[in-house]
């Protein structure tokens, strides 16, 4: 009897936890006649849901019932199952309980504190538990009441914890360490009971099995040289990794780029789901993530122009010569390079071609790819879950805020991939994937109709007007998200900067229809199936939607519970192929029209559409009591994430409607444009005009047709890096590796004006954005100081210096972006934003991304000319513009906020080869910074600044030799302080105008883009304080580990544009060719652990001689202990002294593994080494493997090296590296070199040299 027990959950996690496999649980309902009876009302409702918790709990009790638990995934949001809803809130370092929807109210039940940024939460029985990003522990809350049940567990300095998911007995929590790449486990009393290594980065997302047998763990990066993506199996009765279970999501080489399918890497994997048993697709493993098209694809990458040029190799792609069907680099795709293939090499937002999200399922017993799912529109699958039968899937994406649902078996058995959108015509995953890809991007796609299986149903911000809930026959919008009201603060400024008496500008948020949500984080189902509850990040919401349709079981009171179609909201359906189309007035059930003229002022636009649509069943329910994110900070980030927005509609391209509603040009009549709405004049007075309303920023776009595309899908979870290069040659650049953007702003911070901020209390105070200075403060309320030439780009005026701040002091790897607020332009090129890719020069196309150039979209524009139009000519913060009215506005406020949301980003990740306050360095890490800051190293001549209190290892400043009578440019004179070390490529000495002529495959040829550049050659010292975190390395990613980066080759002996070679090209990125393989070690140990003092010059720790090996032969044998090696070479030690017979003497043959060198290490301790002055001679003990080592004087004071190994067991050396390095150490003095060997007999010989007898 539940009827009268506090929390029913609860007391049935208790039956769980004490009731024994095979044991017998009875329970009452109310009366018999209660789970059909309609005169029960919501207590039949109740009854469901206990009977629905009892099954769950003999579904996990008792295994020999014959009822299998469900698999159960890490996830931001969790239904118990009394149906309460339980959720974490990220930023506000909080978790929250609501109650279930009924009759269209949710509320909240209690939220309270946990640990420093929850990213996902397991609920078992009556407890929660969250993983706590930021400072690496686990919360534990009464699920009651949410006080604490337990002390916060750390989980050690830089676990990063992310994933977290109970076994189905809930006696075990699996917990997944992004940061130190391990999976944890505890009992449920947080006690713990293991921790495991994993083989890949970032794990990430957790699934595991209804049988508690089997944990599946999605590393969230796709780090390069991998191109494939990884799941790892952990065998959850033995704990350990089954070793042949390392799932992976290859790279898709094969399908057709059309607009509506696409190829590439699948990176960003937010989520890993298991099917339910019983589904039509059982024994699958669903991962979610985003396909990025950077495998093949930029002008330089598919230029047929590059394929014969040796230096290639470095970049090359292992490529079938027989198989026509895989996209290979240098070469167009489709192959042959044909004229509809060519005109495919440039990403083109309009094509889609450049991410889009993807959902693949593997078969669980081969890891085989069993399907592909390509959501319309999407950008990151980024949560999934299933219905309990496993026939509906519901996906929701944080950047397009969509809420995806549909049949289980699309997408596989020669189902099409695309959903939502016509799909392909040709290629894999296509209709008919026996014909070859033709190129067309639009023209080969086909009608979805004869593929669609119901059900298959989204809520989006394109197609279907803003989201409603019915109650009877009255549809209301429901503002299921936020946006940073614009209108009110540019008011509120103008009356500032008016009158200097008047208030701080006001800056708030304010509710609007945002599709599912703004930035949805998670997706759970109610226990009945019938209600699935999004946890909309941004918006700090949950948005209670229906998750049937047509099912009579979940009709009660309140707002209908169904699928509708968008143009007869009185009409149930399954998908579009239900309903029959026509136009309505803004969102599904107002009113019928054939065109915006039908519909009242500011209830239009007239949408034609055939969707179906998921109703909302309930208003919003607020997650969390309060925000401590300024509006600013919250808009910017928001801004950045999304690529729900896209106003550009007056320039007649693209969309028919804003995406979304609230986001499109308002029109008023000029004698009260804020009052009157209208379209045409004939809707104001007598001699009153129709005129743009929306004041500048109050409208913006972030991506082509809002979707696909966002800043986030690169510098992923809010400003980190993806661990991918991108080929960005068509923008005039060449290949970049993505940049991490966190920490980067404690280069430069401003200072807080009294006079300019809301809180003038924070007057003086050091700061990185405005708002930091109060919420509210006026433009350049942060600010430096005007004369401090530090601080600023030599070449910009003293109007400019007033408004200028970028606490990073630069972005880009060769200095050619001076601020964030540059990425307007890659809002418009890049991303499409305001239909301007390849209509850049355009103001009258190009509307503008968060920067408004016409009046067609606001009532100010920024002003033509002025610098304003290109990256390093005038800043574009805080850019004032008046309107015809005088009034004064900050025409790129929402740009400001992007750049002040990446500069409030002050903190790195926590790094777990450090410890806390950075006081934990290894002991090799303190012998690496002494060599950092060794005089013959030189590594701290570049990497040290800005000052001891502050060391990023950057010495980014101004550039002292700018030639201010020359403008600025990316190739030569640039105003920030670069080095050439060497790290460039074929790819920067190439001018892209001269590639973009061949073939004219420009951007946009009329401005030109690209234009003519010379060779780049000088890059901005990069940060190391996260060094560790952001492989691949330098600004091409053509060092794959930090070892690569400080590996000596050179290239009068060595082609050093070959894989697998050190990219310390000739010692001229710090010098390390005399480094020994132990010390290279130390270096790299000192760059996972960067810890100070750091001084140029301030330690001599290196005695380093010259050596010139002659012969290498190294002969591994055919097993261990049966190898060989032979070394002759000629030691200079100048004025250095050699006396072995003093300080010992010892031999090392090392060659690179992965981020370490493996050594062959031979020690002759002082006291074993015979002879003297001339001759010196050291012979291991009879014990150990023969080793003889001469070391004879020449004339001139060089020594001759001969050493003779047999028996030696050299298998750590045979990896297939060719790169050797030898080093003889005697006292403190080294003799080093570097050599790469011609391997024979298959490579069981390395020889460097003529090959002697043994």
């Amino acid at each position: 009897m539940l009827e009268h027990v506090e929390s029913p959950a609860s007391f049935l996690g208790e039956l769980r936890r004490v009731l024994l496999p095979g044991g017998n649980c009875y329970l009452t309902a109310i009366n018999r006649h209660a789970l059909r009876d309609p005169h029960f009302g919501d207590r039949r409702a109740r009854a469901v849901e206990l009977l629905a918790t009892s099954l769950l709990v003999l579904a996990t009790s008792s295994g020999r019932a014959g009822v299998v638990a469900l698999p159960v995934h890490s996830s931001a949001i969790q239904v118990d199952a009394g149906g309460d809803v339980y959720l974490v809130n990220p930023d506000s370092d909080t978790a929250a309980r609501l109650s279930p929807v009924a009759g269209g109210i949710q509320t909240k039940r209690w939220e309270h504190a946990v640990g420093a940024h929850p990213r996902t939460l397991a609920v078992v029985g009556g407890t929660v538990y969250t993983a706590n990003q930021d400072d690496d522990s686990l919360s534990m809350l009464s699920g009651s009441d949410g006080s604490r049940a337990h002390a916060d567990v750390p989980l050690g300095f830089g676990c990063a914890p992310f994933g977290i998911a109970a076994s189905p007995a809930g006696d075990r929590l699996y917990v997944s360490c992004q940061g130190t790449r391990e999976l944890v486990v505890l009992g449920s009393d947080l006690t713990p009971i293991a921790r495991l290594g994993l083989d890949w980065p970032a794990p990430r997302g957790l699934a595991v099995s209804g049988d508690g047998r089997h944990v599946y763990v999605a590393h969230f990066l796709t780090v390069e040289p991998s191109n494939d993506a990884h799941v790892s199996e952990v065998d959850a009765t033995t704990l350990a990794l089954t070793p042949r279970r390392v799932l992976t999501v290859p790279a898709d080489r094969r399908t057709c780029e059309t607009v509506s399918s696409g190829q590439g890497t699948t990176n960003d994997l937010n989520v890993v789901a298991l099917t339910p048993p019983g589904s039509p697709v059982a024994n699958q493993l669903w991962v979610g993530g985003t396909l990025e098209n950077n495998l093949a694809k930029g002008l330089f990458e598919r230029y047929a122009g590059f394929r014969d040029r040796p230096e290639k190799a470095l970049f090359d792609l292992p490529c079938p010569a027989d198989d026509l069907s895989m996209s290979c680099r240098f070469e167009s795709f489709p192959r042959g390079n044909g004229a509809a293939a060519v005109k495919r090499n440039l990403f083109t937002p309009s094509f889609h071609d450049i991410t889009r999200a993807v959902v693949w399922k593997l078969d669980l017993e081969s890891g085989a790819v069993m399907g592909k799912l390509d959501l319309d529109g999407a950008s990151n699958a980024t949560d999934l879950v299933f219905s309990a039968d496993g026939t509906v899937a519901y996906v929701v994406d944080q950047m397009v805020h969509t809420l995806y649902v549909f049949n289980t078996r699309r997408g596989q058995d020669g189902n099409p991939a695309t959903l939502f959108a016509p799909v392909a015509k040709l290629g894999p995953f296509g209709a008919d994937p026996s014909r070859p890809c033709d190129g067309e991007p639009t023209a080969s796609v086909t009608d979805e109709a004869p593929f669609i299986l119901p059900p298959e149903v989204q809520i989006t911000a394109l197609h279907a007007g803003d989201p409603v809930k019915l109650e009877g026959a009255s549809a209301s919008v429901v503002s299921t998200g936020v946006d940073f009201d614009t209108r009110t603060y540019q008011t509120t400024l103008a009356a500032r900067l008016a009158d200097p008496a008047a208030p701080m500008p006001t800056a708030r948020m304010r509710r609007v229809p945002d599709a599912i949500g703004t930035a949805p984080m998670g997706i759970a189902l109610s226990p009945d199936g019938c209600v699935a509850y999004v946890a909309n990040y941004l918006a700090r919401n949950v948005v209670a939607v229906a998750a049937k349709g047509g099912d009579p079981a979940c009709t009660g009171s309140g707002p209908t519970v169904d699928f509708r179609c968008a143009a007869d909201v009185g009409r149930p359906c399954q998908s579009e192929l239900d309903c029959a189309g026509g136009g309505f007035c803004g969102h599904p059930g107002g009113g019928s029209c054939t065109s915006d003229g039908d519909c009242p002022l500011g209830g239009g636009p007239c949408i034609a559409s055939r969707s179906c649509v998921p109703l909302v069943v309930g208003d919003p329910v607020a997650t969390t009591g309060s925000d401590p994110v300024p509006p600013e900070i919250l808009d910017g980030k928001i801004l950045f994430n999304t690529a729900a927005r896209d106003a550009s509609l007056p320039n007649g391209l693209g969309l028919s409607a804003p995406a979304p509603l609230f986001d499109g040009v308002q029109k008023g009549c000029e004698d009260d444009p804020a009052g009157s709405p209208c379209r045409t004049d004939a809707d104001c007075s007598a001699g009153s005009r129709c005129v743009v309303a929306s004041m500048p920023g109050e409208v913006v776009s972030t991506s082509h047709e809002a979707s696909y595309v966002a800043c986030t899908t690169c510098h992923v979870d809010f400003g980190g890096q993806d661990g991918r290069t991108w080929d960005f040659s068509q923008f005039g650049s060449s290949l970049r590796n993505t940049m991490d953007l966190r920490g980067r702003a404690q280069a430069a911070p401003g200072t807080c004006d009294a006079a300019l901020a809301a809180d003038a209390a924070r007057g003086g105070a050091p700061c990185h954005f405005d708002a930091e200075c109060g919420s509210g403060s006026l433009p350049n309320a942060c600010h430096y100081d005007p004369t401090d030439d530090t601080k600023f780009p030599p070449h910009l005026s003293l109007a400019d210096r007033a408004r200028f701040l970028n606490p990073m002091m630069t972005v880009h790897w060769n200095g050619d972006r001076m601020e964030v607020e540059g990425f307007e332009f890659t809002y418009r090129s890049l991303l499409g934003a305001g239909d301007c890719d390849g209509r850049e020069t355009d103001p009258t196309r190009c509307l503008g991304a968060l920067l408004p150039r016409s009046l067609l979209v606001s009532t100010a524009a920024i002003p033509a000319g002025g610098g304003f139009e290109s990256d390093l000519r005038s800043t574009l913060r805080n850019l004032e513009v008046s309107d015809l009215r005088g009034r004064r506005f900050d025409a790129s406020v929402r740009l400001t906020h992007v750049a002040d949301f990446v500069y409030s980003l002050t903190r790195f990740p926590r790094n777990p080869f450090l410890g806390e306050r950075n006081e934990a360095p290894s002991e090799a890490a303190e012998r690496g910074r002494r060599l950092f800051n060794d005089t013959k190293t030189q590594c701290a001549a570049c990497h040290e600044g800005p000052s001891a209190t502050t060391e990023l290892f950057t010495d980014r400043r101004p550039n002292p030799d700018f030639v201010r009578a020359e403008p600025p440019g990316a190739a030569t004179n640039n105003p920030f302080l670069r080095h050439a070390v060497s790290t460039e490529n074929l790819f920067d000495l190439t001018d892209p105008f001269v590639v973009a002529s061949a073939n004219r495959t420009f951007q946009n040829e009329t401005a030109p883009i690209p234009a003519s550049r010379g060779p780049l050659l000088d890059y901005v010292t990069p940060v190391l304080t996260d060094v560790w975190n952001t492989a691949p390395y330098l600004h091409d990613g053509s060092a794959a580990t930090l070892l690569d980066v400080i590996r000596f080759c050179n290239t009068r002996r060595t082609d050093c544009g070959q894989p697998g070679l050190g990219r310390n090209i000739n010692d001229l990125h710090g010098r390390t060719s005399f480094l020994t393989p132990q010390q290279l070690n130390d270096l790299v140990a000192f760059q996972k652990a960067p810890h100070g003092p750091v001084a140029a010059g301030a330690e001599s720790v290196v005695k380093a001689g010259q050596f010139a090996l002659r012969t290498v032969l190294l002969k591994f044998g055919k097993r261990p202990g049966r190898g060989r090696f032979r070394i002759v070479g000629t030691a200079t030690p100048g004025s250095l002294p050699v006396d072995p017979k003093t300080g010992g003497l010892s031999l090392t043959l090392a060659v690179p593994a992965g981020e370490a060198m493996v050594v062959h290490l031979t020690e002759a301790p002082a006291q074993k080494v015979k002879g003297g002055r001339h001759r010196f001679s050291y012979r291991t003990p009879r014990s150990d493997p023969p080793v003889t080592i001469h070391l004879t004087r020449l004339e001139f004071g060089d020594y001759r090296l001969v050493v003779n190994g047999r028996r030696a067991d050299l298998s750590a050396l045979d990896n297939g590296a060719l790169d050797v390095t030898v080093a003889l150490v005697t006292g403190q003095t080294q003799f080093v070199e570097n050599r790469v060997l011609t391997a024979r007999n298959d490579g069981r010989t390395l020889v460097l040299g003529n090959r002697r007898r043994w």
